[in-house]
């Protein structure tokens, strides 16, 4: 058998052990459990009658180049693409770096992040993603961006948003369902463990496509920053601690903003070349962390403690992260670009703490009629 081989092998293994490991009797998905997710994941997109036939169809082709047989097929069809797409804009940042290759896969365990995972293969490094982590991105930005009320309307039928504060205010206030939904994915994701928990509803067709750039935005930064933690050599495992299984590399603060670095520029060039404006795209970068913080704060209230400020061991707290990602957007954009990217970046901001009074209002009424956090942010 070719080395290759066998190196590929060697790392499908590491990712169905720690799947195994975190997900006590994880199976093969079927094709009920993908007709289900499938509904979930489209439920209130409102898709064509004949998009379901295609997708189904499209599953026997991404069955046969999935990695890990526990994989859920549409979140790997999905990753897949993103990966592509992250691997030739890397190729034109650093086309002369060789690098190993990338195999990919999820895991449950309530980290709201990726890991870029370092074993002794000579040919592979592993990144795995929590497995909501795309879906909480989805919801997330369905709830922000219909926080901006409706601008003018262009003779092609798009519109523009309003980005005044005062305006975005009186557009919450008003319509009672932009708070309710924020609300319900929060309690979804850490009540039930499952963002599509929350109740499915279709938003405005009018916001269809600003969804759809915030959402990729996250996401694509997601999967970008573990890339830039192998691009980077975080992931060279030292051979007194590599093992089989594999060893997630502890990572300094450094390493993680040289990863945030790598991600957002990654992402903003990738989604330059489908000519969106990093003064619109941005904001979805840091939609990530916002999310992060959320999570921890709505957390916090549940577990009775202090909200984690000052980040962890590995981790830099998201408020830092953020910072950085600023400066490094000031210097790489022109300076009124940049300026409109973080205005709006701001206002993504306002929109989540004029919603968390009601948010944990939320939190502790569940607390006191008996609701508990799932059992996998147990450790978070």
């Amino acid at each position: 058998m070719p080395v290759i081989d066998a190196a590929r092998a060697d790392a499908i293994q590491v990712i169905e052990t720690l799947q195994q490991r975190y997900t006590p009797g994880v199976k093969e998905p079927d094709s009920e459990f993908s007709k289900e997710f499938f509904k979930k994941m489209t439920a209130g997109i409102g898709l064509p009658d004949n998009f379901e036939a295609e997708y189904q169809s499209n599953l026997l082709d991404v069955k046969k180049r999935m990695f890990s047989r526990y994989e859920n097929p549409t979140w790997f069809m999905l990753v897949s693409q993103f990966s592509e797409r992250i691997e030739k804009a890397l190729d034109k940042q650093a086309p002369d770096k060789k690098r190993k290759k990338i195999l990919f896969g999820t895991l449950h365990t309530g980290r709201i992040n990726g890991v870029a995972i370092g074993t002794k293969n000579p040919e592979y490094y592993v990144i795995l993603l929590e497995s909501g982590l795309f879906g909480f991105a989805n919801l997330l930005a369905k709830g922000v961006a219909q926080a901006f009320p409706q601008g003018e309307k262009k003779s092609d039928g798009s519109f523009s948003i309003s980005t005044k504060m005062d305006k975005v205010k009186q557009n919450i206030q008003a319509d009672d369902d932009i708070a309710t939904r924020l609300v319900d994915l929060v309690m979804a994701y850490i009540v039930a463990g499952d963002p599509h928990a929350a109740r499915p509803y279709l938003p405005k067709k009018e916001y269809v496509a600003l969804i759809s750039i915030w959402r990729d935005a996250m996401e694509y930064f997601v999967l970008a920053h573990e890339y830039g933690h192998a691009v980077s050599g975080h992931l060279e495992a030292s051979p007194a601690t590599a093992t089989s299984e594999g060893n997630e590399i502890p990572s300094s603060w450094k390493e993680e903003f040289e990863a945030d670095y790598v991600g957002l520029v990654t992402t903003l060039n990738i989604l330059m070349e489908d000519r969106l404006s990093p003064s619109l795209t941005y904001a979805g970068v840091e939609a990530f962390f916002l999310g992060l913080e959320l999570i921890e704060r709505a957390l916090a209230v549940f577990q009775g403690r202090e909200i984690r400020e000052h980040g962890t061991a590995s981790h830099p707290p998201a408020m830092m992260r953020r910072e950085a990602m600023r400066h490094w957007l000031r210097q790489g954009l022109p300076e009124q670009e940049s300026k409109s990217a973080i205005q709006l970046a701001d206002i993504f901001q306002e929109v989540i703490e004029l919603i968390w009074p009601r948010l944990e209002a939320t939190l502790r009424e569940g607390q006191r009629r008996g609701a508990q956090i799932h059992p996998m942010w147990t450790n978070y």
